[in-house]
């Protein structure tokens, strides 16, 4: 270790000293979740099929290309939605109701 590593973590200990419970509080968090997890039994498995090349729908270049077709997708419409979208302003269209339940109910959703 180095003087300038000793010296950092000595003024680091030096300001945890003067932080209040919460504030130690927020800085336990920070660090645990700056330490290696394990993941759980469904990330693990889709860590593994991407790193194996299984169940993607495309696979990019790079971020950026992703991001482009993700937003692409996000803000073009097809003809349907555009369509919904349209008759949900139609004051005829609107239903009244006194909860979710209600309004499944009134839409014929069977729960």
């Amino acid at each position: 270790m180095t003087v300038a590593q000793i010296s950092m973590k000595e003024s680091l200990c030096r300001r945890i000293l003067d932080l209040s419970d919460e504030e130690i509080g927020l800085v336990e968090r920070y660090v645990s979740n700056l330490e290696a997890h394990e993941p759980n039994e469904e990330t693990a498995a889709v860590l593994a099929d991407s790193e194996a090349g299984r169940n993607m729908s495309r696979i990019y270049d790079d971020v950026e290309e992703m991001l482009s077709d993700l937003l692409k997708e996000a803000h073009e419409p097809n003809e349907e939605t555009i369509k919904a979208i349209e008759e949900s302003y139609n004051p005829e269209n609107l239903i009244e109701c006194v909860d979710l339940q209600d309004m499944l109910k009134q839409c014929g959703i069977k729960r």
